[in-house]
């Protein structure tokens, strides 16, 4: 089963890349538009992870608690092209797992889906083990 991600408030080219490279790394990903769809999503899904842009949304501490406390197991990660978000510092204290810095490298956030996911998350590895 491929792990779930949805993406919350990104510009159309933005979700465009990042979905892209989600999937051509096994990842299943969509975009929920707004904070409303998203706690509709979490709800009804097995959303695994979280990528929150914050350039785009409007989320504060409160959104962000409201999440851990809704789905504990899941995993936020926030995107932004600014170096900090002083209006989020318990959320970025307490429950976001990881912010990525515009625009996203795609190794940066491999690296993260595998360290929050267990045993990669069934999404597979286009690199073939070494000696191969």
């Amino acid at each position: 089963m491929e792990t779930l991600i949805a993406l919350v408030d990104a510009s159309s080219k933005e979700w465009q890349q990042i979905a892209g490279m989600l999937k051509e790394h096994g990842y299943s990903a969509m975009s929920t538009g707004k904070k409303g769809s998203l706690e509709r999503l979490i709800q009804k899904t097995e959303c695994r992870v979280v990528i929150v842009d914050l350039d785009y949304c409007t989320a504060d501490n409160r959104f962000f608690r409201f999440l851990k406390t809704t789905r504990p197991q899941m995993n936020i990660f926030a995107i932004s092209g600014r170096p900090f978000h002083p209006e989020l510092k318990e959320a970025l204290a307490t429950h976001i797992c990881a912010c990525l810095r515009k625009p996203l490298d795609a190794d940066e956030l491999l690296f993260w889906l595998k360290a929050v996911l267990p045993g990669g998350a069934h999404a597979r590895d286009p690199t073939p083990p070494h000696g191969e």
